[in-house]
């Protein structure tokens, strides 16, 4: 099994996603982000969080960051 199809526990994803292990709780409930439970504990796939950050990834504007003239 690959990095990306390690199971973390909730409280990992929240601190790799800079959240609280209640808001990704709250994602669990509510659909937001994919899940795997595994008799009564919740897993997150590594691959998830990583798209996860990924889609929230703003890239910079081409001629950003130029010193002002």
């Amino acid at each position: 099994m690959g990095r990306d199809e390690t199971l973390i526990k909730v409280k990992d994803a929240a601190e790799a996603l800079s959240l609280s292990p209640r808001t990704v709780r709250d994602w669990v409930q509510s659909g937001r982000i994919e899940f795997v439970r595994l008799g009564g504990a919740i897993r997150i796939k590594g691959k998830t969080v990583k798209a996860l950050i990924k889609s929230g990834t703003v890239l910079p504007r081409a001629g950003a960051g130029r010193p002002p003239r």
